[in-house]
């Protein structure tokens, strides 16, 4: 099952729908035009001094090399670059010799000569910068600089700066759709899609994301479902990565989830953060993820949390409560798809939100909107930003646990505004403890949750993971 043709209701069944550093989006580099001009503006350890010049600037269709892994493809211009796409299915391998703008260049998307294929290869940024790509297909699948990046395939140590990409389901900057490796790369600009998974670097994930980050703002348009700052749809690895943009679905009735990093997260994300405003007028919103069936561990989320100003459809949510936020994440479920068991990893641990979460028509909790499953599992987490609810009380963790269980999370009463650890809370939920809260305006306890000798924080990593800021809350080392 890919993501990128279902998504699923919380309580519904499934139905058809199409390390640490804020760092601030780079400006736009001074004097850049064409690959002419830009040739030796940035040398590497592996480049010969004025290598993208003379010949190699009208070389075809590369600059040199045999496409192997050891004499990889070179590129110096942006006609080099769009001839990628006509060796694409061939498994060659391909190195950016220099930073290029790609203003005007007519580049689009890289399908292969049959218009089906993805890269097998490997694509080395060296890592140098790919400036003003612009893609507009507004009702095309698979949208990004690569359509797909196959298993085989992987890119690493590029920069896509000042992009607008626009696609309809799988858009995102790099690639709509990814098997392979994505390590080392960075987004900034724009995404925009109408369908189902759209993310800032890649649509649909079912490979790996490692050590990538996007300030990229990401928007959901028409129909859009499953928005993620980073990631659209994660099936498998996400660690070590960040986004910062702002991620925003203005999409009135219809089922949608929308995260900081992911929308919709069926693998494992670790060692990562968002720190972007999270806006979504469908279902779920979280500032990490909208929604997660999968395990979330050492991570944590800043920004700002708002949804549920919009009439939903009953397959979102046929009990009626409206929508959900939350600062971390919206919705936490082991869910039975087509008969198949609950994910034994649908766990959040060791993380934490401190964005203020809000919402005129939701349930919304300072870390979860709303948990539920037999198998569902919360530990170790804590959360501090404050916590508005309009159809239930504001949950200090959870702002409805109609399932699941929480080991050892704590909050902060006053910075949230939460009495309870629960806003709602069902029978079938473990775990909804009101006395581990924690008062940080009461003398002694201000600096509570940024010092690692109190709970939950004794029960993490801080040789390793974490690292014990003065006068902040923990960071990831």
């Amino acid at each position: 099952m890919r993501l990128s043709i279902l998504a699923c209701g919380l309580l519904a069944g499934c139905h058809l729908v199409f390390r640490y550093e804020d760092q601030p989006a780079s400006p736009p580099e001074a004097g850049v035009t064409d690959a002419t001009t830009i040739a030796d503006r940035t040398q590497r350890p592996d480049t010969k001094p004025g290598y993208c010049r003379g010949s190699r600037l009208t070389g075809a269709p590369f600059a040199g090399g045999a496409g192997t892994a050891a004499s990889p493809y070179a590129i110096c211009t942006a006609k080099q670059l769009a001839a990628v796409n006509g060796v694409l299915s061939a498994g060659h391998h391909f190195k950016l010799m220099t930073t290029l703008s790609l203003k005007g260049a007519g580049i689009g998307v890289m399908r292969g000569k049959n218009g089906l294929d993805g890269l097998r290869g490997l694509f080395d940024g060296n890592g140098n910068i790919l400036s003003d790509l612009e893609i507009k297909e507004t009702s095309g699948s698979n949208v990004g600089l690569f359509a797909k990046i196959l298993k085989e395939g992987t890119v690493k140590d590029l920069t896509l700066r000042n992009v607008k990409v626009e696609g309809g389901s799988a858009v995102g900057a790099l690639a709509g759709r990814s098997d392979g490796l994505i390590q080392g790369c960075k987004v900034s600009g724009r995404v925009r899609g109408g369908g189902v998974n759209i993310g800032g670097l890649v649509g649909d994930n079912s490979g790996e994301v490692k050590g990538c980050s996007s300030s990229a703002g990401v928007e959901g348009s028409r129909s859009a479902a499953v928005i993620g700052g980073l990631v659209g749809a994660n099936n498998k690895d996400i660690s070590a990565s960040f986004a910062t943009g702002a991620v925003t679905n203005q999409v009135v009735g219809r089922c949608s989830y929308a995260g900081g990093l992911v929308g919709w997260n069926m693998g494992k994300v670790s060692t990562s953060w968002a720190s972007g405003a999270v806006f979504a007028q469908g279902a779920l919103a979280g500032g990490l993820a909208g929604l997660n069936y999968g395990l979330i561990q050492d991570c944590f989320a800043t920004g700002s949390v708002r949804a549920g100003l919009a009439t939903l459809v009953s397959t979102c949510d046929p009990g009626g409560m409206g929508s959900y936020a939350g600062g971390l994440v919206g919705g936490h479920a082991c869910v039975r798809l087509f008969g198949a068991p609950c994910n034994k990893e649908s766990a959040i641990r060791r993380s934490y939100a401190t964005g203020k979460v809000d919402g005129k028509g939701s349930s919304n909790g300072a870390l979860v909107g709303y948990m539920t499953g037999t198998t569902t599992v919360s530990a170790d987490n804590f959360a501090v930003g404050e916590v508005l609810s309009a159809k239930s009380a504001p949950g200090g963790v959870f702002g409805h646990a109609a399932g699941g269980q929480d080991a050892g999370s704590r909050w902060d009463t006053h910075g949230t505004g939460a009495p309870k650890m629960c806003g709602k809370a069902d029978p079938t939920a473990k775990g909804c403890v009101d006395a581990s809260g924690v008062d940080t305006s009461k003398p002694g306890f201000g600096a509570y949750f940024k010092e690692s000798k109190n709970p939950p924080l004794t029960r993490w990593d801080f040789s390793k993971t974490w690292k014990e800021m003065t006068g902040a809350y923990p960071r990831l080392r």
